[in-house]
């Protein structure tokens, strides 16, 4: 005789084996999701904070592109004052 289904098999043991299986899978993945939901919301407020600073301090009106600028003009204002010592210790040195 063939191995059939009766009342003294276990099947409705491995029913409800199997859908406890599933709630604690379910269970374990919600917690995850949840995990990487408050990971991912945390990012987003890093990169939040990460675009802000940029704009505060590299923008073009940003702090450091303004010391920058100002610094740049500085150099180019004493290139100048150089340049013109140069020709008048040439001048100078001649006579």
């Amino acid at each position: 005789m063939a191995n059939g289904i009766s009342k003294a098999t276990s099947l409705p043991a491995i029913s409800v084996g199997f859908a406890i299986s599933i709630l604690v899978a379910t269970w374990v993945a919600g917690g995850r999701f949840e995990g990487m939901e408050r990971a991912d919301s945390q990012a987003m407020v890093e990169i939040e904070d990460i675009r802000d600073r940029q704009r505060k301090y590299i923008g073009q009106q940003g702090s450091l592109t303004l010391q920058i600028e100002e610094l740049q003009d500085l150099v180019t204002a004493l290139e100048r004052e150089i340049a013109l010592l140069k020709v008048r210790l040439e001048i100078e040195n001649n006579e």
